[in-house]
């Protein structure tokens, strides 16, 4: 291991993260969407996104085949695939406190 990665080692818990990542991708592609409406599925993966704590170091100095990789591209296609959904509901919920 050259030294900018075994610093970067050193810095920060990058076995910790890449079990979260492992996490993610176990979780959302495994059906935990299942029970959720459409604008939960465009939400949520959201949300557990934001609490990454992922420095975000550049791919040199992280081990090979580091899931952020796959789990940032699961990330984006969720949030793609659900995101008209999602609108059509929100506006649905809206317009029903609107009018009702």
């Amino acid at each position: 291991m050259d030294r900018p990665a075994r610093i970067a080692g050193e810095a920060w818990d990058l076995a910790g993260i890449a079990d979260g990542y492992t996490r993610f991708l176990r979780r959302w592609t495994g059906g935990a969407f299942a029970d959720l409406d459409d604008l939960s599925r465009r939400v949520r993966p959201g949300a557990e996104w934001l609490i990454r704590r992922d420095p975000v170091l550049p791919p040199a100095l992280l081990p090979e085949d580091w899931p952020g990789v796959r789990a940032a591209a699961l990330f984006a296609e969720l949030r793609h695939h659900w995101a008209r959904p999602a609108r059509k509901l929100t506006g649905k919920l809206l317009g029903s406190i609107v009018d009702g």
